[in-house]
């Protein structure tokens, strides 16, 4: 994951930082167990870590730190699906507020998941203005209750950690509530998506290498035999809007 570094980016993560401990009571304590107190200091350092420092500019520290509070919030409980959030932050709902339209998603990680909102925001002529997009080493229970969350890593016995991608993207203000639903319900159609693809990939990676084993180094034969590694992981049939392949498990 790419980092931003330079010392106006550490004494700009310092400030929200510093912010954060004096935001309303009453915000602080909605936080997780887990997240209360000086842990809420290092969530808050990861999830601006690889923010861009002209990105953070000018934007107030409080502000910034209630955002990274708000998507916490989003994330204290999640079983197997997305949890995705399209809306306009108001100040009695949210803590701050935004002339722009704020989408929040908190999905397990795995490629494609920013392409897949980028391509829904393209296909409406939406514009992204900021985005924000940490992956964390998370803990929850069997209700999908978060128990912990630390910056990405292998956790301290070891194990392969739980990686949760979280994004805070704004985009263009979008005014009418029929069309802020149907953008929440189109990019977690694409979150669906991406995870049954994910879960197809090892199909796919084992066909093209049948696929080129069986060919060997002609080119013509290969060029035939595309089709056949598509076909292994992807309906070819099913084309999406733009002609792109709509993958499914078989």
């Amino acid at each position: 994951m790419h980092t931003a570094s330079s010392d106006q980016h550490r004494r700009m993560v310092a400030a929200l930082v510093a912010a954060a401990a004096k935001l309303p009571k009453a915000l602080r304590s909605t936080l997780p167990i887990a997240l209360r107190g000086p842990k809420l200091l290092p969530f808050l350092r990861a999830y601006y870590a690889n923010v861009e420092t002209e990105d953070l500019a000018g934007r107030d520290p409080k502000e910034l730190a209630t955002i990274a509070l708000s998507q916490l919030n989003l994330a204290r409980r999640r079983r197997g699906r997305a949890l995705v959030r399209v809306f306009n932050p108001t100040q009695r709902e949210d803590g701050y507020t935004s002339a722009h339209t704020v989408i929040e998603m908190v999905n397990d990680d795995m490629p494609f998941l920013v392409d897949s909102i980028g391509l829904a925001l393209t296909q409406r002529a939406l514009a992204l203005h900021f985005l924000a997009h940490p992956i964390f080493a998370v803990t929850r229970d069997s209700a999908g209750d978060l128990q912990s969350i630390e910056e990405r890593g292998v956790s301290a016995d070891g194990k392969k950690p739980r990686l949760e991608s979280f994004q805070h993207i704004e985009i263009d203000r979008i005014v009418d509530s029929d069309v802020l639903r149907s953008l929440q319900m189109e990019i977690e159609r694409g979150m669906s998506d991406v995870r049954v693809a994910c879960a197809d990939w090892a199909k796919m990676q084992t066909a093209a290498r049948h696929a080129a084993e069986e060919t060997g180094p002609d080119r013509e034969a290969r060029d035939h035999a595309r089709p056949r590694v598509f076909r292994a992981g992807c309906d070819v049939d099913a084309l999406g809007p733009g002609g792109g392949l709509q993958c499914a498990a078989r």
